[in-house]
């Protein structure tokens, strides 16, 4: 059965007719001139307004096909339909089934007609409304900007304003861009309104953080249909033809007497608190920034602890203008830092920027707040520097934390020899953190912002010339993107102190509860301060190792579930793996200024205080039902992770019109990774049956490529990524991932098919196993003929994440398609283990310690760049990289390989092992992989973008041969709300809604975020 017909069987046994009211026309006396007949326009009075219209949800993205379905009161049967999908599009059909998509992201209403009898019953008093978004698939070049657009005001309403009107009425529009081309060689056109009808009034443009805001009054004085559009879109050069990415609405004007229909108003059954439910079995790791590296601890510092400057998801990450300042007073580099310290200490310092010195002021309006106390005190710049310490201290933990985000840019390489490889692949030994964190540093910072009474408490100054190609120091081109990411959050240093979480050498100078500014080492208040040389002297290069030891237990002072930010909450309730609290911080105070406004809110300026709900209650559930229960019965707010095989249910709230959805495509990757020297030993400890598969079972190419081709990914796509007509995920292929501009690969043969039986096509699972068994092949494997021989065949488990039905059922897939294709030679037995299991086991396994030869993960970006995921995913002794540190291919490696480079860089060898026609071997794929990864290290800080993603594309076809991963699907956000919560609110960009993440603060709707907030008004 096909999914389109699937869904009309399905719902039209759930659908509640006119669950969805409307406040309906008054009259319908047609126009007298009015034709033809049977338009919508026309709105006979003979015509019945009993016909339902269901799509399968209320958003969905550009050329995704939608269906909708007609469905007529009981006992009644049509001859043909007419179908007006708003966007100037119609359909005349005898099926009630019509299946549409649309080129323009936007807001379209939905029209049916359906002869009865020789009577044309319509939707009138329904007519259902859906957005469209863009589209990653669709914009494979990287080259659409972003848009959006919202209805500000209709002549008979401001409150939920729809696009239907009464003649002569009126649409209020606004439109604006929300991103540049991630591909950074186009540029935004200036946009226009046009319509197919009516009349647009004089248009208001604003220009707002770079960005083109549009704002229009359309009238129309004639009933009909019509669409307003406004026309945006980038252009290679001047001349070049445009890429056009419009946002259109469609207005439908009824005959004279008619009035506008009007959502009833739905108020929040609780003011001042947010319910919410989320599928995380397990719930958060921990809630120290500078340890937690996964989404749902993550989710709680972003609502508590503050970083110096955030991403406002809405330019190009190497332009200040793509971020906002939080504790900073400015964005360095930005117009403002300009503004406020016009006089820059730094020879060539422009705007608090110098080469590769980037100067950050602390702004006296930030606060911590220890909530067990309620005492509050200030941000400083020693604090800044106590934090960065702590995070980059880890970013040689096999990229297990985040500090390696930071810490790319700032040390450069270390040795894998040196003190048990603790400072690689970065040299982050105390001594080099301290010369690339200056605190109150005269050479960079301005007098002004050193001098107590100005409104600043310091500055801190990065020298971001660390890594780069191996062996280099080379400065990192796109500082800022590293200082808005993942691990960023600045803690208080007198209060981790005081909770058993200092620093070796820091000496706090006071032994109370740690609520209080603390100094620097030495008791200074410059790093450039004799008495801090003299402390950090002494503080050897190996003094941090004991902490750094125990991160795989995270036991490293009571911060794990303790919280004292400055951010717009603080931490009121933590039931560890259960739930958390939040509470408004009576301490927080917003940065004066960021005054940005954007499009439906302050767009990511922090909010001002008491303007947002006061109190968060957050479960994390280990089975859906609660949830599920709870936003059908009109208590939560929001159900996070909503499991696909749900989908039908989610479809049924949202028709009964009590939940409301919002889908959008994200950057978050899911696959599973190959673990090269796992142990039975450690993996016995889990129910997984027999264990008979060697411990270097996938060190061979052969057999990666035989699991990366045997997964079904037609099916997979078909049944488990798109349910009910919802797509949940699109098929992707490689670590960039798709909507990252012109990095993400289009010229490489991912795996994407269902697999074949044919023997001499490296697509198919049979040829990898033929090549397997073939003496002579590059590719044998002599394990095989073991496993082949072997009563039941070579035996191991595949780790499954509980509470993620729909890797149970691609699991399930794959393990088929593997006992298929092997003839029985190889068996998977699928397990389920929680969320924070998976974590720790892939994250902390020594090499030849993961109890995982296969399992399930993912991705979410820390920051929108490619070295986010190729430095997680690729590089040696990295996040999936270091349980195993790809060691058996390190001792692959070997001159006798050509084109085989150990250390540096070459061009010529890049290419030589890209060549799709140059095989990689089983004795040489540590030579491609170190080649590879040198030609990666060169990318990351390369300038000329053009260059850089030529070589990521080069990378990525060597990392194609490798089938270093089964990459899975790339993440469609599906985010659930209670009918009154407005979806515009949730933050959409990458690197926060996009991961799966919510930001509390910015959550609003009727009567949401205040408890005395007096009904509105429409």
């Amino acid at each position: 059965m096909s999914s389109a017909t699937a869904v009309v069987v399905l719902v039209v046994t759930i659908v509640v007719l006119g669950a969805i009211s409307f406040v309906a026309f008054n009259s319908l006396v047609p126009a007298a001139t009015c034709a033809p007949a049977d338009s919508p326009a026309c709105a006979k009075i003979t015509n019945y307004h009993d016909v339902g219209l269901l799509s399968p949800f209320k958003t969905a993205q550009q050329a995704q096909l939608i269906s909708f379905t007609a469905i007529l009161s009981s006992g009644e049967t049509a001859t043909q339909f007419k179908f007006n999908f708003g966007d100037g599009t119609t359909l005349t059909t005898t099926s009630p089934t019509a299946d549409h998509a649309y080129t323009n992201p936007g807001t379209y209403l939905v029209y049916v007609q359906a002869d009865i009898k020789g009577v044309w019953h319509d939707n009138l008093n329904a007519i259902p409304s859906v957005q469209i978004s863009a589209s990653h698939i669709v914009d494979t070049l990287g080259a659409q900007p972003g848009t959006k657009g919202v209805i500000d005001s209709n002549t008979s309403s401001t409150t939920n304003p729809s696009g239907v009107l009464a003649t002569s009425q009126s649409l209020t529009l606004t439109a604006e861009y929300t991103s540049h081309p991630s591909n950074p060689a186009y540029s935004l056109v200036d946009p226009h309104f046009i319509t197919s009808g009516g009349t647009l009034g004089t248009t208001t443009n604003t220009l707002l953080a770079g960005f083109n805001q549009s704002t229009v009054t359309a009238t129309f004085a004639t009933a009909g249909v019509y669409t307003v559009t406004w026309v945006a879109g980038s252009q290679l050069t001047s001349s070049s033809p445009i890429l056009y990415q419009n946002y259109s609405w469609t207005a439908y004007v009824s005959s004279p007497s008619g009035a506008a229909i009007v959502p009833p108003i739905v108020n929040d059954p609780h003011p001042g608190t947010v319910i919410a439910y989320e599928y995380v079995p397990g719930g958060g790791l921990s809630e120290d920034p500078n340890v937690d590296y996964e989404t749902a601890g993550y989710e709680v510092i972003l609502n508590v602890y503050e970083s110096l400057i955030g991403y406002n998801g809405t330019q190009a990450i190497d332009s200040a203008n793509g971020y906002i300042p939080e504790i900073a007073q400015c964005v360095p580099g930005s117009a403002l830092c300009g503004q406020d310290f016009p006089t820059e200490p730094a020879a060539g310092e422009t705007d608090l920027v110098a080469g590769h010195n980037y100067t950050f002021v602390i702004g006296d309006y930030s606060h911590f707040y220890d909530p067990a106390t309620g005492v509050s005190w200030p941000v400083y710049a020693s604090d800044v520097l106590f934090t960065m310490a702590r995070d980059i201290a880890m970013s040689s933990d096999g990229e297990a934390t985040p500090g390696w985000v930071q810490g790319q840019s700032l040390l450069p390489g270390g040795q894998s020899t040196y003190d048990k490889g603790l400072h690689y692949p970065y040299n982050s030994t105390p001594w080099n953190i301290f010369q690339h964190v200056l605190v109150n540093d005269s050479a960079f910072c301005p007098s002004v912002a050193m001098t107590n009474g100005m409104g600043y408490d310091g500055c801190v100054t990065f020298v971001a010339n660390g890594s780069g190609e191996v062996g280099t120091p080379q400065s990192w081109p796109f500082f800022l993107e590293l200082m808005s990411a993942i691990g960023s959050g600045i803690v208080p240093a007198g209060w981790f102190s005081a909770q058993g979480s200092t620093l070796p050498g820091w000496t706090d100078y006071k032994t109370y509860q740690g609520d209080h500014p603390d100094l620097l080492p030495g008791n200074a208040t410059s790093s450039s301060g004799a008495s801090f040389d003299a402390a950090v002297s002494k503080i050897g290069n190996t003094s941090w190792d004991t902490m750094i030891g125990l991160l795989p237990n995270n036991e490293w002072g009571n911060v794990q579930y303790h919280m004292a930010g400055s951010g717009p909450y603080y931490l009121a309730g933590y039931t560890i793996g259960t739930s958390y609290t939040l509470e408004a911080n009576p301490s927080y105070e917003p940065n004066p200024s960021c005054s940005e406004t954007y499009l439906g809110q302050t767009n990511y300026c922090y909010p001002q205080a008491n303007s947002y709900a006061k109190q968060i209650d957050v479960t994390w559930e280990t089975d859906p039902t609660p949830g599920e229960a709870a936003i059908a019965s009109g208590v939560a707010d929001y159900q996070g992770q909503w499991p696909t095989t749900q989908t039908a249910l989610m479809l049924q709230l949202i028709e009964q019109g009590k939940a409301n959805l919002l889908s959008f495509p994200s950057i978050s990757i899911f696959f599973f990774p190959f673990d090269m020297e796992f142990s039975a030993a450690a993996a016995s400890v889990y129910p997984t049956g027999p264990i008979t598969a060697p411990a270097d079972f996938f060190n061979y190419i052969g057999m990666r490529e035989f699991f990366s081709t045997a997964f079904p990914y037609s099916t997979d796509q078909a049944t488990v990524n798109t349910v009910d007509g919802v797509q949940w995920g699109f098929e992707y292929g490689g670590v960039i991932p798709q909507g990252m501009g012109n990095y993400y690969p289009t010229n490489i043969s991912w795996p994407d098919t269902d697999p074949t039986t044919n023997l001499t096509n490296p697509a198919s699972p049979a040829y990898w196993w033929s090549q397997m068994q073939d003496k002579n092949s590059i590719y044998y494997d002599p394990e095989v003929a073991a496993c082949i021989a072997m009563t039941g065949g070579c035996q191991l488990p595949f780790f499954g994440q509980t509470g993620a039905p729909n890797y149970d059922q691609a699991v399930s897939l794959m393990t088929q398609k593997v006992a298929q294709f092997s003839s029985g030679a190889v068996v998977i037995h699928p397990i389920d283990i929680n969320f924070i299991q998976l974590v720790l086991n892939s994250l902390f396994s020594p090499p030849g310690q993961n109890p995982m030869p296969l399992f399930t993960l993912a991705w979410a970006p820390d920051y929108p760049d490619p070295t986010d995921y190729i430095g997680a995913m690729y590089y040696p002794n990295a996040t999936y990289t270091y349980s195993d540190d790809y060691a058996l291919l390190g001792g692959n490696q070997t001159p006798a390989c050509e084109g085989y480079a150990a250390t540096t860089y070459s061009w010529s060898q890049l290419l030589y092992w890209a060549n799709p026609n140059q095989p990689i071997s089983q004795a040489c794929q540590g030579a491609a992989f170190t080649v590879m990864t040198n030609a990666e290290f060169f990318a990351a800080t390369d300038l000329n973008l053009a260059n850089r993603a030529l070589v990521y594309d080069e990378t990525e076809h060597i990392a194609q041969k490798l089938a270093l991963y089964v990459y899975f699907y790339q993440e469609n956000e599906v985010y659930v709300t209670a009918p009154w919560v407005n979806t515009a609110s949730i933050d959409e960009h990458v690197t926060i809604g996009g991961g799966g993440d919510v930001e509390w603060f910015w959550l609003n709707g009727n009567h949401l975020a205040s408890a005395t907030a007096e009904p509105p008004t429409g």
